[in-house]
């Protein structure tokens, strides 16, 4: 029981710390004269802004490139698009949205970093590590519900929430138990 709680805390701690230190990187402003030039070196043109990428089609991409878009190409295309008309939708300038179409996953990872502090917390036994536990678990299930409607990536939220229900369930379980021997 031992060993699969830690491959469980594991896993979801790689996930969390894969998204929590997940950077960015930092891209040179397009009008930098030596972006401008190692650009049109390699691509030999100018990239589009995010209001005009929304509206390429994978016929233009074949015109301009001279290669036809495989299927798989012109679905990661298509959900690209999406995101980016989604970030626009929110009311980001064309300048913010590119770039973000992955979004936010912040209540994600808090809800899975919770509710696995809660579970352990609740497993362990100790007095004060078992209430604070339960207030972890709670908070897990709180985050994670608010995460399911906010987040992009919703699977954080997800299992958030699970691990969130699954501390009070246990906390329920705990309470028939011993009122059932009074």
């Amino acid at each position: 029981m031992k060993k699969v709680l830690t491959s469980i805390l594991m896993l979801l701690l790689s996930l969390a710390a894969q998204q929590a230190f997940a950077v960015d990187a930092v891209k040179p402003a397009p009008d930098d004269p030596a972006w401008r030039a190692a650009w049109q070196n390699k691509f030999g043109k100018m990239p589009i802004d995010a209001a005009a990428f929304t509206a390429v089609t994978p016929r233009d991409i074949a015109a301009q490139t001279g290669k036809k878009l495989s299927f798989g190409e012109k679905i990661f295309l298509k959900i690209a698009q999406k995101r980016v008309k989604k970030q626009l939708a929110k009311g980001l300038r064309a300048q913010d949205a590119e770039g973000r179409a992955g979004g936010k996953n912040s209540m994600g990872i808090a809800a899975a970093a919770l509710g696995a502090l809660g579970l352990i917390f609740t497993l362990v036994s100790v007095d004060v590590l078992v209430l604070l536990g339960l207030i972890f678990g709670i908070m897990a299930l709180i985050f994670g519900l608010i995460g399911i409607k906010r987040d992009e990536n919703k699977i954080l939220a997800i299992v958030g929430t699970a691990l969130g229900a699954a501390v009070i369930f246990i906390w329920i379980l705990a309470v028939i138990i011993v009122a059932s021997w009074l």
